[in-house]
């Protein structure tokens, strides 16, 4: 039980954008439930926590080598098609493009992640807006425009359909648009 209240008070902490309060009740968290013989997709969760947290204060090994880990036991235990397997997927992908590597499956692995998020939370959710936001990231660190812009494109109608007002996801999603058809235009 201790285990399970540090990772939801350490995931608001995240939220809040207070990393030096979240760190250590995540990775207490996945101590204690490692140490109390939790289920394994408890203990993945955790791992994907601060993981996800790790990606924030720009540790990028450390969140990389526990959302892999997450990712495994997610996927081994619920499947590819599962919407918890697709979250663990897309904060994966988020972690390369953070760090500003370069990783080619990452586009797969969001294609792949797409369908089953649609599927968990349904079409108009900011989990599809935000893979769809990370597809486009991907799509124009390779260099693939004319992809990324119908992505982006796809991504801020999206926002604007969830938040028809001023709402920061959708300021980063017009942003990104168009920085990719400025760089469409230049060719």
């Amino acid at each position: 039980v201790q285990g399970r209240l540090m990772q939801r008070i350490g995931g608001v902490y995240r939220s809040l954008g207070d990393l030096d309060k979240a760190r250590p009740l995540l990775a207490g968290a996945l101590s204690r439930l490692r140490r109390g013989g939790a289920d394994a997709l408890e203990i993945a969760q955790a791992q994907h926590d601060l993981g996800y947290m790790l990606v924030f204060s720009t540790d990028f090994d450390s969140a990389e080598a526990l959302l892999r880990k997450s990712l495994a036991t997610t996927q081994a235990r619920l499947g590819y098609g599962n919407v918890q397997t697709a979250q663990v997927l897309n904060n994966l992908v988020f972690t390369f493009l953070r760090s500003g590597r370069h990783v080619p499956e990452g586009e797969s692995m969001l294609r792949a992640a797409l369908p089953a998020i649609r599927t968990g939370v349904g079409e108009e959710s900011e989990s599809v807006a935000l893979t769809l936001y990370h597809l486009c990231w991907s799509l124009s660190a390779e260099g693939r425009m004319v992809a990324a812009d119908s992505t982006c494109s796809q991504d801020f109608a999206l926002w604007r359909r969830i938040y028809p007002g001023a709402y920061p996801n959708t300021e980063y999603a017009l942003s990104q648009l168009f920085e990719v058809q400025r760089t469409l235009a230049q060719y």
